[in-house]
């Protein structure tokens, strides 16, 4: 892992926030410090260790609505959830997963360096792994061009081995309300919620299977719902463009107005956010100051939201004539 100067390709500012939201490096207690660092004259480096207590704990770790951060290691399906939310988010028809990511990975790897340093990088020992996991479904030869002894065109070969093709501007992210109040009549659910009416609400134990049944039930149901929806959605939106011969604009709704309204309350992500979107190399100092916002990130308490300069003050309200103690 390297640094780089475009912030959404520095591995290094993520690492380093959380090392620090953890407490993780030996010998730096505050960002300050480790941005006061610097290498020694006649060296190249210098290495920074991590402190002994955290070198078995997980840097992925799972979270808990009760508990905030745990330190267990957070579990593959939650880590392809947020995967998957990501990819839903930024209008993929199709899910990302970490096996596409690697295989696109892969095939870049492959063009530049020799079969073991390709393994080795992919950390798979055994060099058939690649040929029957990591290639391509689509053929990475433009025949056509090869047998004609014309200048070679990959375009429409990246076009259908890439992600590019599953993006679709507009496509919804979730269930409008009526959709979700048809799921609600679904009789599996309302057997569940019969079963579960039964039951006493002062017996907790009873409770609990029931429960974790509907929420199950009812989570399997919407994701499906969603998909089909979104499927249904991606069709009409072809069949429109085709009968306007793509003549015409869609109007889509604006779907950033959580996000700006997130940006208010959390500065941080508006700043981030910025920065991740910009192609210009970030100067030392702007790293420096993503990395806090990180930091900030990884370390606020994000149960109760205050707009900026409306934060308590020492546990009390910050208004002149208030001061009153904020019991949360």
């Amino acid at each position: 892992m390297k640094g780089h100067d475009q912030f959404i390709y520095d591995d290094d500012s993520c690492l380093l926030a959380m090392a620090m939201a953890g407490n993780a490096l030996a010998g730096f207690n505050t960002l300050a410090d480790l941005q006061e660092q610097k290498i020694p004259p006649k060296k190249d480096h210098v290495e920074i260790k991590f402190r002994q207590e955290v070198l078995d704990k997980p840097i992925l770790r799972k979270c808990t609505m009760a508990g905030g951060v745990t330190e267990e290691l957070m579990t593959r399906a939650a880590f392809s959830e947020i995967l998957q939310a990501t990819s839903v988010a930024a209008a993929f028809a199709s899910n990302v997963t970490v096996h596409v990511i690697r295989r696109g990975l892969g095939k870049k790897v492959d063009t530049l360096y020799t079969e073991a340093q390709r393994s080795q990088h992919l950390t798979q020992a055994d060099p058939r792994i690649f040929g029957t996991n990591y290639m391509a479904n689509i053929s990475s030869a433009s025949g056509q061009d090869c047998f004609l002894g014309e200048p070679l065109d990959h375009h429409h070969v990246l076009f259908f081995q890439g992600l590019s093709q599953f993006v679709e501007p507009g496509l919804p992210t979730e269930l409008p309300a009526q959709e979700e109040d048809k799921l609600r009549q679904d009789p599996s659910l309302r057997a569940i919620e019969a079963e579960l009416q039964a039951c006493s609400v002062a017996d907790s134990d009873g409770r609990r299977r029931p429960e974790q049944t509907r929420r199950n039930c009812w989570n399997a149901l919407k994701r499906r719902a969603t998909k089909d929806y979104r499927d249904t959605w991606r069709r009409k939106r072809t069949e429109w463009y085709i009968a306007t011969r793509g003549k015409e604009q869609p109007d889509d709704r604006d779907r950033t107005d959580l996000v700006g309204a997130l940006c208010i309350l959390i500065p941080e992500r508006r700043r981030l956010a910025g920065r991740m979107k910009s192609r210009e190399p970030l100067t030392p100092e702007s790293m420096w100051l993503a990395i806090q916002d990180l930091y900030t990130l990884c370390r606020k308490d994000s149960s109760v939201l205050y707009l900026n300069g409306l934060q308590p003050a020492g546990g009390a309200c910050p208004v002149k004539d208030c001061l009153k103690d904020l019991d949360r």
